[in-house]
């Protein structure tokens, strides 16, 4: 699977290979899901420990992993100060994982991130960011942001504390609409908001609506 990576998706691996906490971002079709299987296989072929985390349940699923909830046995409600965390996650999660992978990192709110740094760090070496454990995250700000309840201030994932030990890297390169370019400029233009400032994307939009064939 490495040999069939794109440039900048070999970038992004070597950077991971290397052991360096990373932050995998890119528009739709780029090859994040791609990506990250390529990892999970050499992680397993270098019998190194990985847990493959998501935000949500769908997430979860799509990647073959689990919820950070369920993983780490972390409270429902998001707590304000990363120490409130400490006596709710499981410790020995964080004791056998060596590359910590979290999928839809968008809606993951900073407050958990930070509580979990807090808990590989003390489990760890104690001074280096998450304890010296990988951390891989994926995702999309574009995409959904964490919900919070009311009276909380929202915040992204990268207004945590310890995001700052995480190398961004965006892959570039559209993968899936490789053979229509025109297509992927549609779905960038969306993903952005910018669909209805071109009305010629619009047409083209509008161009894939069908009537459905047989009664719903």
């Amino acid at each position: 699977m490495i040999s069939s990576l794109t440039a900048d998706q070999r970038t992004c691996f070597d950077l991971v290979r290397s052991k360096r906490n990373v932050f995998i971002t890119g528009k739709a079709g780029t090859g994040k899901s791609y990506l990250i299987e390529t990892i999970i296989n050499w992680l397993a072929d270098q019998e190194i420990s990985y847990a493959l985390l998501a935000s949500t349940g769908i997430s979860a699923c799509h990647i073959g992993g689990v919820t950070m909830h369920s993983y780490f046995r972390l409270p429902p409600a998001i707590l304000s100060n990363p120490e409130d965390y400490q006596p709710h996650i499981n410790v020995r999660a964080v004791r056998r994982t060596e590359v910590l992978i979290i999928d839809e990192i968008s809606m993951v709110p900073p407050e958990i991130l930070d509580g979990l740094e807090l808990a590989f760090r003390r489990e760890g070496d104690g001074f280096s960011p998450w304890g010296g454990t990988q951390v891989i995250f994926l995702g999309d700000f574009f995409q959904l942001p964490p919900i919070y309840p009311k009276g909380m201030d929202d915040r992204f994932a990268f207004q945590a504390d310890s995001w700052e030990s995480l190398v961004p890297f965006q892959l570039t390169e559209v993968v899936r609409q490789a053979g229509d370019p025109e297509f992927a400029e549609v779905l960038n233009s969306i993903r952005i908001g910018q669909l209805h400032r071109s009305p010629r994307k619009l047409r083209i939009l509008e161009s894939c609506v069908c009537e459905p064939e047989g009664p719903l």
